[in-house]
Formats: C-alpha cells, sequence, structure tokens
C-alpha cells in the first residue's frame, strides 16, 4: 500500500512533517480526492510547491487541485545513471559541469 507524505520547512528551516496517507490505489481520482483532502484541512492555502517522482496520475492531480503550485520531480527519481548518458556531452564541452552540477544538486 503506496504511503503518501506532506512534508515541508517551516520558517526555522527544520524539516516537518504535515500529514500522511496511505492509499489503496495510484489512480489519478484517488490523489485528486487525496489532495482536496489535504487542502481543506490547510484551510485552502496550496503549496507553493511539491515534489515528486514522475507518476502521471500524481502529475495530473496536482495540475487540477493545485493548479499555480510548482511541481518538480525528484532527483533521486530522475536517476544519475540518466543524467550521465544524456548530459555526456556536456561534460565533455564544459570542464567545471559535474562540480556546478552538484553544486546545484544539494
Amino acid at each position: 500500500m503506496p504511503f503518501a507524505p506532506f512534508t515541508g520547512v517551516n520558517h526555522h528551516r527544520q524539516s516537518i512533517l504535515f500529514s500522511c496517507a496511505l492509499v489503496s490505489d495510484e489512480r489519478e481520482e484517488t490523489f485528486v480526492w487525496l489532495f482536496r483532502q489535504w487542502l481543506n484541512c490547510m484551510w485552502n492555502e496550496s503549496p507553493r510547491a511539491i515534489i515528486t517522482d514522475q507518476d502521471l496520475a500524481i502529475d495530473n492531480a496536482i495540475k487540477k487541485v493545485f493548479p499555480h503550485t510548482h511541481h518538480r520531480y525528484c532527483q533521486w527519481h530522475l536517476g544519475l545513471h540518466e543524467y550521465c548518458e544524456h548530459l555526456r556531452s556536456l561534460q565533455c564541452d564544459h570542464p567545471t559541469f559535474n562540480e556546478d552540477y552538484n553544486m546545484w544538486a544539494k
């Protein structure tokens, strides 16, 4: 059963858990329902940004429920091995690319 944590950062820049849920399936309708319930509990304040994996159902649900929220993909889910394959030419053309990328990814 998938676990859906809602985490954030407080005014002291500390990670906090707002809420969490266990979902019985990973359909778009399930995520729409879950996000609307969360929005109701948060006094209809949408998050400024949300980071997820590359699941299409979550992506579509975010667009429906949080249309003004910046949606980003988690670096871990993008896979560093894939980045190496796709960005190999940049590594050759720009000698400081790896250092710059690692500084950005922190």
